[in-house]
């Protein structure tokens, strides 16, 4: 009887285990943050195709791209060059507008074209998001401990080198008052009694929520 209540237990045991393994550990907020930062890959394309305000692009799911995702959409113009070199430095370009993506395959997407004021798109203008910074805000509830999450978030996101937080320097916690780089993506943070935290990115060109890019994260250590 006390083998079989000693494997009774055993078993008890490993299935304990296994429940507890398969429980989803909570992400910390620098998980999140660097997750975010792969939903914005470095990558240029090209509007393949116009069908009024539908376009499609050469790129897809295996050049990282999902649906909700914005590129901008330009037209590169005329070469300038080093005044003391004469090397090229690149090409002046004209900002035509954006394109969301709606449907995405694997090696092309299709999306909604919003075009700016007076401009038109064309086959063969380019895509891209910018392997620059992204300008980015973080907002919130203005409790304290909210406010304090919203702060170092902000901070991992910087960490990850691909976010710019125009009210932020990465050494300090100066406010910049520059009207350079307005944030186009906002991240709304949120807080719960139960001491989990919920960050959603928010597409603020068209105020679209994302609900690929919500994320939980597990209390904020101290």
């Amino acid at each position: 009887m006390m083998k079989i209540r000693l494997m009774f237990f055993g078993l008890f045991f490993l299935l304990f285990a296994a429940m507890i393994q398969a429980e989803p550990l909570p992400l910390s907020l620098d998980d999140l943050a660097k997750i975010f930062s792969t939903y914005f890959p470095k990558i240029e394309g090209m509007l393949s195709h116009l069908d009024g305000k539908t376009g499609t692009i050469n790129l897809g799911e295996k050049n990282g791209l999902v649906k909700g995702m914005v590129l901008t959409i330009f037209r590169p113009g005329e070469p300038f060059y080093n005044p003391v070199t004469k090397e090229e430095m690149g090409k002046f370009e004209k900002n035509i507008g954006f394109i969301e993506l709606t449907a995405v395959a694997d090696d092309k997407s299709q999306g909604t074209l919003l075009i700016h004021n007076g401009q038109d798109a064309r086959p063969e203008d380019r895509v891209r998001i910018s392997a620059g910074r992204i300008p980015v805000s973080v907002s919130g509830a203005p409790e304290k401990d909210n406010l304090v999450l919203m702060d170092t978030f902000s901070r991992f996101l910087l960490e990850t080198d691909r976010f710019l937080i125009p009210s932020f320097s990465k050494t300090t916690n100066e406010v910049s008052h520059s009207t350079e780089n307005e944030p186009i993506f906002e991240f709304k943070v949120k807080s719960f009694p139960n001491q989990t935290i919920q960050i959603e990115l928010l597409n603020r060109p068209f105020n679209h929520p994302i609900e690929q890019l919500t994320g939980a994260a597990g209390k904020l250590q101290e």
